[in-house]
């Protein structure tokens, strides 16, 4: 009975010191954080308007200095954080974090900072308020809290693109009855404007899409026909009418088809793509014999 107390009271004290350790190391990572001498974070400018002709070029560079935890030794990894000025800090979301491992300096180009900007819902062409700042973690001590640098502020301009001008589609025939004696016929002309992206010297290209009204855009059925910088499209009596068909259409019984142009720039993925207003057609096919 002895011996049995004996090794009870031997596991309460390892218990005990266990759970001792437990919260002395839980202190001192909590101590850790709190006496660290954070990261002071600058920039090389607080008021930037991005350009279109530098896209490649650097548009601010960010430098910070390194954190110290108090003891010899002790390394960082450090991550950049970027949102809107009224995103708070513990959002779930509109906040992006881009890891800059042991670096103290980093820089954006006009692109890679546009596109970060639109990532996050800045308008285009209208100055806004950016806030970044860095956050460091301790080396093989992920549980130890994470400290934080200094806040700034930075204006930013976004690429222009706000006065885009998308094609205006139109067509000959709105109610369309295939002629399955002149299959070879024009049944349908599709025209449209060009597109304006607000900048001269762009090559733009388009894009024509068409589905079953019924049909969303991004279902896989759409038919995408790229058309390079043309205007224009014709499609025969025969195309409409292979395309009603395959498309679920019955025949000698009118029903809707819709399309719209895309148009893109070909080569630079800065500029979204411009969609063009939505045209109903009726089509009405044909059985064809022979």
């Amino acid at each position: 009975m002895k011996k049995l107390i004996n090794l009870s009271s031997l596991l309460l004290l390892i218990v005990i010191l266990i759970g001792a350790c437990k919260k002395k190391e839980v202190t001192r990572r909590t101590i850790l954080a709190e006496n660290a001498t954070v990261s002071v974070l600058t920039q090389d400018k607080s008021t930037l308007k991005l350009d279109l002709a530098k896209l490649a070029d650097k548009a601010i560079t960010m430098n910070w200095t390194k954190t110290d935890w108090g003891f010899y030794e002790a390394k960082s990894t450090y991550y950049l954080q970027v949102a809107k000025e009224a995103t708070a800090w513990d959002a779930a979301t509109g906040i992006i974090t881009v890891p800059m491992l042991a670096a103290n300096t980093t820089s954006f180009t006009h692109q890679s900072l546009n596109d970060a900007l639109l990532n996050l819902g800045f308008a285009r062409d209208v100055a806004a308020k950016m806030k970044s700042r860095i956050k460091a973690t301790l080396d093989n001590s992920p549980s130890t809290k994470a400290v934080y640098s200094n806040e700034l502020i930075t204006t930013v301009t976004p690429l222009g693109n706000s006065a885009v001008s998308c094609a205006a589609l139109t067509q000959t025939v709105p109610d369309l009855i295939v002629d399955k004696f002149n299959l070879s016929a024009v049944a349908n002309k599709l025209s449209w404007t060009a597109t304006n992206f607000g900048y001269a010297g762009l090559d733009v290209v388009y894009k024509l899409q068409m589905a079953k009204a019924s049909t969303a855009w991004t279902d896989a059925s759409v038919l995408n026909l790229d058309l390079g910088p043309s205007v224009m499209k014709e499609f025969t009596n025969l195309q409409v009418n292979d395309f009603a068909l395959a498309n679920g259409f019955t025949p000698d019984v009118a029903a809707e088809v819709k399309t719209r142009i895309v148009a893109s720039v070909n080569g630079n993925a800065f500029f979204m793509p411009c969609y063009s207003n939505e045209l109903i057609t009726k089509v009405t096919p044909k059985v064809l014999i022979g």
